[in-house]
């Protein structure tokens, strides 16, 4: 798209015949979205600079809020995805990207995995795909995601996203260890 068209689009003036651009949101991000995560550098930037529009994105911290609104495209903080704010949405969303906090599976947290209250953002994922039923759905996650506790986590939202009807493309990382 033009940087006129793109202009147009973001001020929600599209003339009638215009088809409507793609929409992708950044739920469960975390600081400064998908913007600092090594394999989805600046992606919903480049979204929008693709002509997608940024849809919205969750976050319950403030100060996150603050660094994301800073470092990632523009779009509307729909706060703590438990309040179910999201679901104000009407726009046709065709990519969902997610980035549950880590700390449940990482050295950063106590590697509590499932029984972490932070891990049930892994599994809110599902819940915003079965809202906007996106085409495509990208959960970043911590590869311990998959390996912890015989990869419990992931199982468990796959079972949850299989249900939906996606499939997941796994990572070569995704073997439980033996010794977890």
């Amino acid at each position: 798209a033009s940087p006129e068209a793109r202009a147009a689009a973001a001020a929600g003036a599209l003339p009638a015949h215009a088809p409507a651009p793609p929409r992708q949101s950044a739920f469960l991000s975390g600081a400064g979205g998908f913007e600092h995560c090594a394999g989805l550098r600046h992606w919903s930037s480049e979204c929008v600079n693709q002509g997608f529009l940024a849809v919205g994105h969750t976050e319950s911290n403030p100060v996150v809020a603050k660094v994301a609104a800073l470092i990632a495209a523009p779009s509307h903080d729909y706060g703590d995805c438990f309040d179910n704010a999201w679901t104000t949405v009407k726009a046709r969303v065709r990519y969902l990207v997610a980035g549950p906090p880590c700390q449940p599976f990482s050295g950063a947290g106590r590697r509590l995995g499932m029984d972490d209250p932070r891990a049930s953002l892994l599994l809110a994922v599902a819940s915003l795909a079965a809202y906007f039923c996106p085409d495509f759905v990208d959960v970043e996650e911590t590869a311990a995601a998959a390996t912890l506790h015989g990869g419990k986590a992931i199982h468990e939202l796959d079972t949850l996203m299989t249900g939906l009807g996606y499939t997941r493309t796994p990572r070569p990382d995704d073997q439980p260890a033996e010794a977890e």
